[in-house]
């Protein structure tokens, strides 16, 4: 039953991206992996100094992403990416072909607002800019603040209460929230990307579009420092 739930929110997604005029960014995918393979294979550079360079890209890259959601309602009429929060995989395949679902833990992480990437998208500039008025501390709550936080990626996807949060985010406030686990760093070993697709490893079948081009070269970079280390 979850799974075709699953199935009928993912036609949703694809439809919405459509409609809304999304653009696969494959060519930034392909420059920034490039880019990324020069230092990789630099010689003047210790692999200390390579992850170092690797670690600092994934920091730029996070900003860009974590901003770029916060104003998108400022800049399209309509909701930009309504299903924010299904940026990797949920399921994969093994070696043996067999489906396996990531592992999640309800609330099983905390996430400072001030201090780490929170990506949340208001859709509505009226309740945004309502919320820019408050002046109260945070508070969370457990059946409003709700958010996916993907351990591979070191990054909390919000997709309820979104308004309220990303009011403190914006004034760089102190808050705390406790976010869904999704214990995804399995997924470095099982999945790859071309900044299309996500694909399984081990028979190259495609197990979903990719949301946004940027999780790609997070995700692609974290697989090299990895084979690095």
């Amino acid at each position: 039953m979850e799974r075709i739930k699953k199935y009928f929110e993912r036609q949703i997604i694809l439809n919405s991206l459509k409609k809304n005029g999304y653009q696969i960014f494959k060519k930034e995918f392909d420059y920034a992996i490039k880019r990324v393979d020069e230092i990789i294979e630099n010689n003047n550079f210790t692999i200390s100094e390579k992850i170092s360079l690797l670690e600092n890209i994934i920091k730029m890259i996070k900003l860009d992403l974590q901003y770029e959601t916060l104003v998108s309602a400022f800049y399209y009429k309509k909701y930009k990416n309504p299903f924010l929060y299904f940026y990797l995989p949920e399921s994969y395949k093994d070696e043996n072909g067999d489906i396996k679902e990531i592992n999640s833990i309800i609330q099983g992480q905390y996430i400072d607002l001030e201090k780490d990437c929170v990506l949340v998208s208001p859709c509505i500039i009226k309740k945004m800019l309502n919320a820019l008025k408050i002046k109260d501390k945070f508070s969370y709550s457990p059946t409003n603040h709700l958010s996916k936080y993907y351990d591979v990626l070191d990054i909390c996807v919000v997709y309820n209460g979104i308004h309220s949060i990303s009011n403190f985010i914006l004034k760089k406030e102190s808050g705390y929230i406790k976010s869904n686990l999704y214990e995804t760093k399995i997924l470095l070993n099982h999945i790859y990307t071309d900044g299309i697709y996500w694909y399984n490893k081990f028979d190259s079948s495609i197990i979903d579009l990719v949301i946004d081009f940027r999780i790609a070269i997070i995700f692609t970079i974290i697989q090299k420092i990895n084979n690095l280390q």
